[in-house]
């Protein structure tokens, strides 16, 4: 099992597979192999689409970009598949607050909201940025957007 299998398995908890799956809206075989990190049939890694992410971290409440990265996606990569496949009026994203939200980003644009919620280091003039000024950078855009 990988770590982000693990991390599923541990998310779960004591729950079972076909009740999660449920909730999720996922098939419970398809939870099964995402926590197996492979598919037991072609024994090739299974790594989830962005939606399925998405799903995932609204239902056992953490953040969608963390989430990713423990998947094996790269920051930009995730932000930008996540763009490609998940941008129809009727595509709903889960935001780092658990809420639903209509995405209107252009599909060759990355999602700065995205980026910042992802547990990945980041810079600003050779300072590292802590989750603190993260969340603050996330709260001053918003003020000055909304």
């Amino acid at each position: 099992m990988d770590d982000f299998g693990n991390y599923l398995k541990e998310l779960r908890g004591d729950r079972s597979i076909r009740e999660v799956a449920r909730a999720i809206g996922i098939s419970h075989t398809y939870l099964t192999t995402l926590e197996k990190g492979f598919d037991p049939r072609t024994k090739k890694p299974r790594r989830p689409h962005p939606d399925v992410i998405n799903k995932l971290a609204s239902h056992y409440g953490v953040r969608n970009g963390d989430l990713a990265i423990k998947a094996g996606y790269d920051p930009f990569e995730y932000i930008q598949t996540k763009n490609k496949f998940a941008r129809t009026p009727d595509t709903r994203l889960v935001n780092g607050k658990g809420e639903v939200v209509y995405p209107t980003t252009p599909k060759n644009s990355d999602d700065l909201f995205d980026f910042l919620q992802m547990d990945k280091e980041l810079y600003f003039k050779d300072k590292k940025l802590t989750e603190d000024d993260k969340k603050k950078i996330l709260t001053l855009i918003e003020t000055l957007l909304n």
